[in-house]
């Protein structure tokens, strides 16, 4: 699993990351909203009618650099009818200055305003999008060789009236049993899902260290666990990728105390539960069902773990506005 932004400008995942998908359309949030649909961005409204494949990135950021070598070689070979385009996003409450002589090599804007990084619900640098011809939106992820080329084509010989599907695994639906599994920790420990399962409530916080915010999130994590133990909240960490060597070293300074599953294959978190954006968050009710899902921050989580603690009324809403 190659995990979105690998290097970040900003503040303060997730995750969101971002959005959730469902099987009609990816929706923003938690799989709560509208559809996006590309006329919802003026600054993109002339792809209209094309396949858009759309890469949001920064000219500082690693991971949009290796995206833009992968859209570039892509643009060389499109077929007619595939606009391809890249848009730099500000950090948050801040302007995009663009290098001496910047020219990635394809159509590139700048989102100034981050109007359209709102619209489309940007989260992580780079995330890229795939619309289709009536520019709904079909795919929000990692920027692969092998899915831009092939979702493209596939949205090209779409007949009209055909039903729209996500290229998106869906994430397990709200009120579903959350899937079990039994995976090893940074320890060597063995675990299950029932194993890490709190009284009232568990967190499972989706992340991996090959992304600097995700592992900025985790700094938070302590706060939760103290501030939330004594009320039957659990917190476990699923980490994308890496060995409990590789990953070890990190987590035992940063979250001391909190249980880190090694899921080196993603199985548990893109097969499992459909996180391809980290750093992402599920809570858990008492009953082991799922109470909510979305890109992970410290005030969204903690609404989230209130609301199911029911310490809280207050609606839970994802937050991308702080990323970037």
């Amino acid at each position: 699993m190659n995990h979105l932004f690998l290097f970040l400008i900003l503040t303060g995942s997730a995750l969101v990351l971002a959005a959730c998908q469902s099987d009609a359309a990816l929706t923003k949030g938690a799989g709560d909203g509208d559809p996006v649909n590309l006329a919802s961005s003026s600054l993109l409204s002339d792809c209209q009618g094309d396949v858009t494949v759309l890469l949001m990135g920064s000219p500082t950021c690693p991971g949009s650099k290796k995206a833009n070598r992968i859209l570039k070689k892509y643009d060389g070979s499109k077929p007619d009818g595939v606009s391809v385009v890249r848009v730099e996003v500000p950090p948050p409450g801040g302007r995009m200055t663009l290098p001496e002589g910047w020219n990635p090599g394809i159509r590139s804007l700048v989102d100034e305003d981050r109007q359209t990084a709102d619209v489309l619900d940007f989260y992580y640098y780079p995330t890229l999008y795939i619309f289709d011809r009536d520019g709904a939106l079909r795919f929000k992820g990692d920027c692969e060789e092998r899915n831009v080329a092939s979702i493209a084509e596939t949205l090209m010989a779409e007949k009209p009236g055909a039903k729209k599907t996500s290229f998106n695994k869906a994430l397990p639906a709200v009120g579903a049993p959350a899937k079990a599994f039994t995976a090893s920790t940074v320890e060597g420990k063995k675990v299950s899902l029932a194993d890490l399962k709190g009284r009232s409530a568990t967190l499972l916080i989706f992340g991996s260290t090959t992304c600097p915010f995700s592992k900025k999130a985790m700094s938070c994590v302590g706060g939760l666990k103290s501030d939330y133990a004594t009320k039957g909240l659990s917190i476990a960490i699923i980490n994308a990728g890496g060995t409990a060597s590789e990953i070890g070293p990190f987590y035992k300074g940063t979250v001391p105390g909190v249980p880190v599953v090694v899921d080196s294959s993603s199985q548990i978190s893109a097969k499992d539960y459909g996180v391809n954006t980290v750093p992402f968050f599920y809570v858990l009710d008492s009953g082991g069902k799922i109470a909510y899902r979305m890109a992970f921050n410290e005030a969204t989580a903690r609404e989230a773990i209130e609301a199911v603690l029911g310490l809280s009324a207050k609606p839970v809403k994802a937050r991308s506005g702080g990323a970037g």
